[in-house]
């Protein structure tokens, strides 16, 4: 079920792709008509070839879909166990915009 959406979406993608490779510049309006008339009509295919995974394939498919989801476990786990800051940003802002401060030159001696 999740390769059949994979390659689905990869297929649109690319088609999507390659249609706006070829397009010819939007200013003009009427290269659909010219395109379709340039076209020979073709006979429909009598059936579409449904390509099956092997065992091995979809087994590996699976395994690397259960990966995804046990790291994805994982980081939610992470991120529920860490707790939230105890000051906000502004704080945390202001309070470093402090240290940035130089300190202030010394005074020359009056002799120097």
């Amino acid at each position: 079920m999740i390769m059949r959406f994979l390659a689905v979406t990869a297929a649109a993608a690319a088609l999507t792709g390659c249609v706006r490779l070829d397009m010819p510049a939007p200013a003009s309006e009427s290269w659909t008509l010219a395109r379709v008339a340039e076209t020979q009509p073709g006979a429909a295919p009598v059936y579409v070839p449904e390509r099956r995974l092997s065992r091995e394939d979809m087994s590996a498919l699976t395994a690397a879909a259960r990966t995804v989801q046990d790291s994805g476990e994982r980081v939610r786990a992470i991120a529920a166990a860490t707790p939230d800051p105890e000051e906000d940003a502004e704080t945390y802002a202001a309070r470093h915009r402090a240290r940035a401060v130089p300190p202030e030159k010394p005074a020359r001696p009056a002799g120097s």
